[in-house]
């Protein structure tokens, strides 16, 4: 059985499947409903308000879990990210449920899954919006990583040095400083509050002559 999170990871995978058109919306729909009811769901949620509407998301979430996604798809994904907009999110709730978040809600929230490490060819990950909370451990897990922009909530951040391939990291909460140095000392741009920048190196280096 699949945990919370590595459900709704699966999701960014069947996004991708929806944007590239490896899946149709019909044929995802007919996979849900060969697992679950669909308008005792609606019904449910149309009932119980808020509680009734989790619940519907959670079963459909569920089930699309189970949907399989190729290694050949996977090796396709270069950006892993999350968006209230994106379609797979439009369709559970448009298609599927009948509901409407407005984003507000946790339902969709992952930190990630071992999974990720089937995306090799992933260059971006922007661990914000839905995608929070990440351990940065599974970072190391990508092969051709360059890009890393953190949300508000991480974990084990020192495993970024770790990431052979990284160029970049973006984070909207300080980083610890030794950390920052010891990124910054193999050439990873940084860029977090309270990180010092190439260019203030180069104003201190002004301020001496």
């Amino acid at each position: 059985m699949r945990t919370p999170d590595e459900q709704n990871f699966h999701l960014l995978f069947l996004d991708r499947l929806l944007t590239r058109e490896r899946v149709t919306p019909d044929e995802l729909e007919a996979f849900v409903r060969e697992g679950v009811d669909l308008e005792a769901l609606r019904k449910q949620a149309r009932e119980e308000g808020i509680p009734g509407e989790k619940k519907a998301a959670l079963a459909v979430i569920a089930r699309l879990s189970e949907y399989p996604v190729s290694d050949e798809d996977l090796a396709g994904i270069r950006t892993l990210a999350t968006d209230g907009g994106d379609e797979i999110y439009m369709f559970i709730e448009g298609r599927l449920t009948g509901i409407d978040t407005g984003g507000e809600e946790d339902w969709y929230d992952t930190k990630g899954s071992p999974d990720i490490r089937r995306c090799v060819n992933v260059t971006t990950v922007l661990a914000d919006c839905y995608f929070q909370g990440i351990d940065c451990a599974l970072l190391t897990e990508l092969p051709a990583l360059t890009e890393v922009n953190l949300g508000r909530f991480w974990s084990n951040a020192e495993a970024l040095l770790r990431v052979p391939t990284l160029k970049s990291v973006k984070a909207s909460q300080p980083l610890p400083e030794q950390l920052v140095a010891d990124l910054q000392a193999r050439g990873v741009e940084v860029e977090a509050p309270g990180a010092a920048t190439s260019d203030d190196d180069d104003d201190d280096a002004g301020d001496d002559d």
